[in-house]
């Protein structure tokens, strides 16, 4: 049997590709990890419960992570605890969380794993070292806290980023969020909170590469020459195309890929105006959807092909 697992019943992709697969009338069934909060729940060394239904692990053939969650869902009431007390128990059901999420992967039988469970939590300064070692170029980077250490590394212009995905945040009524930005050496103090800082390459086209298995499906992102920000999710009047890569830049990515066991993924690139191609960050949960209607790669189908491909290969 195939098993799609989802954060919710709202994630658009894992819609997509279940409608796919209901009109091809395959086996397959879709886990939403909410419901482990919001039903009855249970889980041992050989199976889990949902509802009263029951699932044997060994009967998966073909397990995709299409989107998981990382952060517990509160359900404690925790009026009357202080600040710091809040916390904590935050933290702490966070870690519970985590380790409840990869159990429950790690019980699926590996072969059975489009996505190793390892490559569903590295960081981003891991990938950076990996795709390094892969042959891929990547942004040099620092971790610093002090402001002439940033001087010394500051021979190229930089930019300062999440080495994390923060999210978005609530203050006053107003939503925040932590986007990439140029540094202003003006508004530097001498120490502040330690951050990611990375060399800041000039771009002539961004692109979200999509892949499934060997097959790569790469959308262009178009700026105008004259756009000033930094982070591609707040650059205005973009335009989308199918872009080519080169075949040593796939091999590398192959590579990639392969040295964390990955099937699908999606991966983020810029090209330089000397033709240089560097890897940014990879997410294998990242969204696809968008981008492929953009550039009419079809994803939901070819995605649902790989998946029936590799269940009636490997079915019991």
């Amino acid at each position: 049997m195939i098993c799609i697992i989802s954060s919710n019943e709202l994630d658009e992709e894992t819609n997509s590709l279940c409608e796919e697969l209901l009109v091809r009338d395959n086996n397959f069934l879709r886990v939403n990890l909410d419901d482990f909060q919001n039903e009855p729940f249970y889980l041992c060394d050989d199976y889990f419960k949902i509802d009263s239904k029951v699932y044997y692990f060994k009967n998966f053939t073909v397990v995709y992570a299409r989107r998981v969650l990382l952060e517990a869902i509160n359900s404690i009431d925790l009026k009357g605890y202080s600040n710091e007390s809040i916390l904590h128990i935050h933290d702490y059901l966070n870690s519970e969380w985590k380790s409840l999420l990869f159990s429950f992967l790690d019980s699926f039988p590996k072969s059975a794993m489009i996505n190793s469970t390892k490559s569903l939590n590295i960081s981003k300064i891991s990938q950076l070292g990996l795709a390094r070692k892969c042959g891929l170029s990547v942004p040099n980077y620092i971790f610093t806290n002090n402001k002439n250490d940033l001087n010394l590394f500051n021979q190229f212009d930089c930019i300062v980023k999440p080495s994390e995905n923060l999210g978005y945040l609530i203050k006053d009524g107003n939503v925040i969020a932590a986007y990439t930005g140029q540094l202003n050496e003006m508004f530097i103090p001498d120490y502040f909170q330690n951050s990611f800082i990375q060399q800041k390459i000039e771009s002539v086209i961004e692109i979200r590469l999509i892949t499934v298995g060997d097959d790569f499906y790469a959308c262009g992102i178009f700026a105008q020459a004259n756009e000033l920000e930094i982070d591609i999710k707040i650059k205005s009047k973009l335009r989308y195309n199918e872009v080519k890569l080169p075949q040593e830049l796939k091999d590398s990515i192959i590579l990639f890929n392969k040295s964390m066991n990955i099937g699908i993924n999606v991966i983020d690139i810029i090209r330089s105006p000397n033709d240089e191609y560097y890897f940014l960050e990879m997410n294998p949960f990242g969204k696809f959807l968008f981008y492929s209607n953009k550039c009419l790669f079809d994803l939901e189908i070819k995605i649902c092909d790989y998946l029936i491909t590799l269940y009636e290969k490997n079915k019991i």
